[in-house]
């Protein structure tokens, strides 16, 4: 299986796999190639999580323990965001036009992504 990630002017503008097209929402394969290129990415949903530092563990022990620590610290905001209060809490339109469009279409990204790893 492969998908294409396409160019245009030397950004990063769409790609074939399932889910960029239902959602027009930047998937891994374009972050991938947005790593191995100089390549930007030029989408109208395109939204960059910020870059984590990650120090280069020595063992494979002491990798596994940092992803350990990811993966707690990722059920903690997983756990909080399916609390159904939380989402309640925007029912109204004036609670609506205070939420950002842009920090909505980051969480539904994520939200997707994980559920894309999980496939």
């Amino acid at each position: 299986m492969s998908y294409n990630v396409k160019l245009d002017g030397g950004a990063i503008i769409t790609c074939s796999c399932p889910a960029y097209q239902q959602s027009a929402i930047t998937y891994k394969h374009m972050f991938l190639a947005h790593r191995i290129t100089t390549n930007n990415i030029r989408v109208q949903n395109a939204i960059l999580p910020p870059t984590l530092p990650v120090a280069q563990s020595e063992t494979v022990e002491e990798q596994i323990a940092q992803k350990r620590v990811l993966l707690d610290k990722a059920e903690v905001i997983i756990a909080h965001l399916s609390d159904r209060s939380h989402w309640t809490s925007f029912a109204s339109d004036d609670a609506l036009v205070r939420l950002s469009r842009a920090g909505l279409t980051q969480c539904l990204s994520a939200s997707e992504g994980l559920a894309h790893l999980q496939r």
